[in-house]
């Protein structure tokens, strides 16, 4: 499985809006069931798509800007970047192979 980084009100823009990837920010609590369970699974999809897409965690909790300016309301909440511009948002734990698909459709929008 791939380490997933986590970042920060501070480190978002470097990390998320930056990358020439395809960027995935998993909005996260701690102590959340539904957040556990969608880790392996984002793991597995930055192990698989390394050379394509980027994967972070931000602690909603912890780093209340950044889940304030994208309206959290629910854990987990995926957003999808594409060169600095929001391309997409899942919320609820989802099965990989849906979060594949939601992948593949960006990636092929993009191109």
């Amino acid at each position: 499985m791939a380490d997933i980084t986590q970042i920060t009100d501070a480190t978002f823009d470097s990390y998320a809006l930056q990358s020439e990837l395809l960027v995935i920010v998993a909005f996260i609590t701690t102590f959340n069931s539904p957040c556990r369970m969608v880790l392996p699974i984002l793991e597995d999809i930055a192990l698989e798509y390394s050379n394509k897409i980027a994967v972070f965690t931000l602690n909603c909790d912890e780093q209340v800007h950044s889940s304030s300016h994208y309206g959290i309301r629910a854990c987990p909440t995926l957003i999808f970047f594409k060169d600095g511009i929001k391309v997409g948002t899942m919320t609820s734990v989802t099965t990989k192979a849906t979060l594949v698909n939601y992948i593949q459709t960006i990636l092929n929008d993009s191109e």
